[in-house]
Formats: C-alpha cells, sequence, structure tokens
C-alpha cells in the first residue's frame, strides 16, 4: 500500500499515515477469525496450536443486515466527504455502532434459545429414562434473526425444535438415535481408523450422526441437515467397510 501511494502520489489526496495503515492491516486481520467465530461453523482459533473449535452460535454465516449496515454507513459516508460536508464520518460510526448492538442483541437471542431449548430436552429427557445434559445449538437463519433453528443431542438421541423471539421454544417430535458416541476418545478412534474423508469429516463435524441408506452408511453434522444444503455437509462410508463381514 506505501508502494502504490509512493507510484501513484495524488495531490489531492491525503498522504497515507504508516500507522494508521499498519493498524488496519491488524485490525483487518483479527476480525475476519473474530466475525468467524460469530457463527456456527465455527473457527480452529488456536492453530496449529490446538485444533479445538469455538463456536459462536450469534450470526448467520452471511447476515444481509450486516452487509447492509456496512455498505450503506460507508456509500453514505464517501457522498458526504465528496460534497465537503463536515463530519462526514458520522454514517460509517453510526453504521458500526449499530452493527456492535445488534451482535450483542444476537448473542442474546441465542443464549436465550439454547437455555430454553435445553431446559425443554431436559424435561423430556426425564420422561424418556434417558441421559445426561444434552447439548443445544441454537443456529442462526438467514434474514429473520429473531429466529432460531434448534438442534439438541444427548448421549443416545438427537431432534430439533425452532425458537422464535416472544414466542419461544418449540421442539419438535421427531427423536432419533444418532448412532454415535460423543466422547473425545470415540471421535479421535474414528479418525483414526477410518481416515481419509471420514475421518477429516469426524475431525470437522460437531454434532455427527450416523445412518444406514440402503446398503451405505452416511455420516451428517446436525447442524447441516437442511435438505436444501445437505448433500453438501455429509461423507458416505464405503460398502466395503459399511457392511460386516460373514
Amino acid at each position: 500500500m506505501l508502494a502504490w501511494d509512493k507510484w501513484r502520489p495524488d495531490e489531492k489526496r491525503l498522504p497515507v499515515h504508516k500507522g494508521w495503515l499498519l493498524a488496519l492491516a491488524y485490525i483487518g486481520t483479527i476480525s475476519h477469525p473474530a466475525l468467524d467465530w460469530l457463527n456456527s461453523y465455527g473457527v480452529r482459533l488456536l492453530e496449529p496450536f490446538s485444533s479445538l473449535w469455538y463456536y459462536g452460535d450469534s450470526i448467520f454465516i452471511i447476515d444481509i443486515w450486516i452487509w447492509a449496515a456496512l455498505i450503506a454507513g460507508v456509500w453514505i459516508s464517501r457522498r458526504r466527504e465528496k460534497r465537503g460536508r463536515a463530519n462526514w464520518q458520522r454514517p460509517a460510526w453510526i453504521g458500526f455502532t449499530a452493527i456492535c448492538v445488534y451482535i450483542f442483541a444476537n448473542g442474546l437471542i441465542t443464549g436465550q434459545a439454547e437455555s430454553g431449548a435445553r431446559d425443554l430436552v431436559v424435561a423430556r429427557n426425564d420422561k424418556m429414562a434417558s441421559m445426561p445434559e444434552p447439548v443445544v445449538v441454537a443456529n442462526p437463519v438467514p434474514v429473520a434473526f429473531w429466529q432460531r433453528d434448534i438442534v439438541w443431542r444427548d448421549d443416545y438421541y438427537y431432534g430439533s425444535g425452532r425458537y422464535n423471539l416472544g414466542a419461544g421454544v418449540t421442539l419438535g417430535d421427531d427423536v432419533r438415535q444418532h448412532n454415535m458416541g460423543d466422547g473425545p476418545e470415540n471421535r479421535s478412534m474414528a479418525v483414526t481408523v477410518f481416515g481419509g474423508d471420514i475421518g477429516a469429516y469426524m475431525f470437522w463435524s460437531r454434532m455427527p450422526v450416523l445412518e444406514r441408506q440402503a446398503k451405505e452408511l452416511i455420516i451428517r453434522d446436525q447442524r447441516f441437515m437442511d435438505p436444501r444444503i445437505g448433500d453438501r455437509f455429509l461423507v458416505r462410508i464405503p460398502s466395503r467397510i459399511a457392511e460386516p463381514k460373514p
């Protein structure tokens, strides 16, 4: 950027400030994984020292409202700057502040959705004589930031539900066995034994589900079982592995 500034000097343009340029480079680099952490796909913040995934579960991976606020803030500020208006940066700062408030509010919505869903699942599991404290994820959905897709699991069963701000949590009636041990030792064993695509998938998956279809086994992740995208987030176990030997 400094070389470009020297190569294409412009008397009408303010000179590049080295300190601010370096600060912006760091802000851009650090904000990328920070924003990735906010969605349910997650990010490995400590690689290569640790492969642990971190998830914020607060913002949809492509959030139209954040994009709209960013674009509007920059566009309006640029127009004001070209017209020589005083405080032309104000729209950009307003947009940035609105985004921060929006992210914080979505974190609260996710926390409320997961807490409410966990209470309902625990109550349901008590009736089913099922096991331990469930894992609950409130997946953000496109556009409708006030809603969440609920996915939950315990050591044996998994299910789904829906959250709507104001209406609360509604759990679905379809409860199935996921056929996957959730302990880290089981995950590590699958990665080691199968290797290849299967091992890589298990290394990535947060909520794996094992299904049998015809003569093959399929591993999916509960977060991405929507029929519209589900075929992109699965791995098939070859029949030579799936079928037990006589």
